[in-house]
């Protein structure tokens, strides 16, 4: 459903439950984080550990492939995101004049290219804006890029363990977004570097006021100090790796395990001091950093903050994972605190808005998307049929409604017609009650009109004109008949004058009154004549 019909989540709210696994593999163990996302509630369910297996003569990926299968055996329908280090990664900083991601995206190979050591083709690149610069609508942005080589090893490797990635991302730029989680962090001005000490590799993160600028591995670790702590002690790495990991720097009895460490870690620490001033120089700080937070494999030696505080003179301790998680109000269940091994893996597994986006799995290492697609097609077939189906039910019931409607108004008009005409035929045909309806009202109208108003002073305005006319004694006007017929419009006079001079004058009479259209001339005394009826009769009346 999530997949087709809705987005996964909208702004930080995530519409559907999901499952998490953050992945962080590094030389000698598999780290995981297993989180479960619902709303705005984050869970953190589990941390799991799982050893990869010293070199016994089988290949490197199917030790680590069994090691990863082993630490993601209890997790079930997880969405699998793996931080890939950072010590494959080309990063650059540069500045772009948008601050929108999408237009960033169409240029950024191009501002890139020339910066890279490898060709551009050869690589998959991603960015994480570092910084918004609103007045000179600009920003600023660490570009990643990577060889496709390494991003072919991680899916060789997860495909050795039956599993595959939905996300690849960086592990120092999801770190980056783990620290501005921390409100104590994000708000530390001037400089702060973030230092992942691993087994075979170091990972500094540098930070000006906020803004990630610098990224750099060192090829030391913790290996390479308990390498020459052996040398020192003439006893095997292994052994001396084992007493480092367990006693650290709190082995006050032993002076001669104590002076090896520091030498070891004087070493150690003179190439994080030149990282660290490379990078003040670059950054143009004036200022000293303000703090040094460990993290990884090597922050859980014993006592190792203090003395590198000591030693480096600079502010040390260790990254406050739980802190941070305390802020974002993201729970724990059955654990007291994460691990400083999982802060990565725990990076990568929660859900962050300023570094979701960066994921390398890109062109030929997307994922295919033809199932998806099969399911969209075939969700939009069956909404779309479903869609004219409601429409036509609609319609149905539509003209359903509408024909009982007309229905009820004809029954309705044939009650009504038959309470006031008595003598309508028989049946219900409101077409033929109707017409038998309209003859009755032309008859009565017929049967009335002679007594309307109109009528009636018309005929007597016609009357009064004949009675002057009649009362003229020179006529001797003798009125046999007189038919006034509406219909026809026309008045029948019979009668009969004294003699042919009266009838000449009864004529200009009749015509003089204006009542009649024409007036015909009679030939004799005796008379029958029609008088049309004049056009502006009701007129002249009102």
């Amino acid at each position: 459903m999530q997949e087709i019909l809705l987005p996964e989540h909208i702004g930080g709210y995530y519409l559907f439950a999901k499952r998490i696994a953050g992945i962080e593999i590094t030389a000698t163990d598999v780290y995981v984080t297993y989180v479960h996302v619902q709303g705005r509630t984050i869970s953190i369910k589990n941390c799991i550990q799982a050893p990869i297996e010293r070199d016994n003569g089988q290949d490197e990926l199917e030790r680590t492939a069994r090691a990863l299968k082993a630490a993601t055996a209890d997790i079930a329908s997880a969405e699998y995101h793996v931080a890939l280090s950072s010590t494959h990664v080309v990063f650059k900083h540069i500045k772009v004049p948008f601050t929108d991601r999408q237009k960033i995206q169409k240029i950024i190979e191009f501002e890139v290219e020339p910066l890279l050591p490898f060709a551009v083709s050869d690589a998959i690149i991603d960015f994480l804006i570092t910084k918004y610069i609103p007045e000179e609508q600009s920003a600023s942005v660490l570009v990643a890029a990577v060889q496709k080589q390494y991003i072919e090893q991680q899916l060789a490797l997860f495909s050795a363990a039956g599993l595959q990635p939905a996300v690849i991302t960086i592990d120092l730029l999801r770190l980056y977004g783990l620290y501005l989680k921390n409100p104590q962090y994000a708000s530390l001005r001037g400089s702060v570097a973030l230092l992942d000490i691993g087994f075979q590799t170091s990972k500094i993160a540098y930070i000006v006021d906020g803004e990630l600028r610098f990224v750099r591995t060192l090829p030391v670790g913790t290996a390479q100090i308990a390498k020459n702590m052996a040398q020192q002690l003439h006893i095997s790495a292994n052994d001396t790796f084992d007493e480092l990991m367990r006693f650290g720097f709190e082995k006050a009895d032993a002076p001669e395990y104590t002076d090896a460490l520091n030498k070891a870690c004087s070493t150690f620490i003179g190439q994080i001091q030149f990282s660290l001033q490379s990078f003040t120089a670059q950054a143009s700080q004036q200022q000293p950093i303000e703090q040094l937070l460990l993290l990884g494999s090597g922050a859980t030696i014993q006592g190792i903050a203090p003395w590198m505080s000591e030693h480096m003179e600079l502010p040390t301790a260790l990254f406050n994972i739980d802190e941070t998680l305390a802020a974002e109000q993201i729970s724990m269940t059955d654990m007291a605190h994460i691990p400083l091994t999982h802060c990565i893996s725990t990076a990568t597994a929660l859900p962050d808005i300023r570094t979701q986006d960066i994921n390398l799995r890109q062109k030929e290492f997307a994922q295919a998307t033809t199932g998806l697609l099969i399911k969209q097609l075939a969700t939009a077939g069956i909404l779309l049929v479903a869609t004219f189906a409601l429409l036509l039910v609609h319609d149905y019931i539509q003209v359903r409604k509408l024909s009982n409607e007309v229905i009820a108004s004809k029954r309705e008009a044939v009650n009504a017609l038959r309470s006031r005409f008595k003598d309508l035929s028989s049946g219900n045909n409101i077409d033929s009650l109707l017409d038998d309806a309209k003859k009755q009202i032309e008859v009565e109208e017929k049967l009335w009109s002679p007594f309307s108003a109109s009528s009636r002073n018309s005929f007597l305005f016609y009357l009064l004109e004949l009675t002057n006319i009649y009362n003229q004694k020179s006529l001797g006007l003798i009125i046999d008949r007189i038919v006034l017929d509406q219909d026809k419009r026309i008045m029948r006079l019979k009668g009969q004058v004294k003699d042919y001079p009266a009838l000449t004058e009864l004529e200009q009479e009749l015509r003089q009154s204006g009542l009649f259209r024409t007036v015909p001339r009679p030939d004799y005394e005796a008379f029958d004549m029609e008088l049309p009826f004049a056009d502006n009769l009701n007129k002249e009346m009102r």
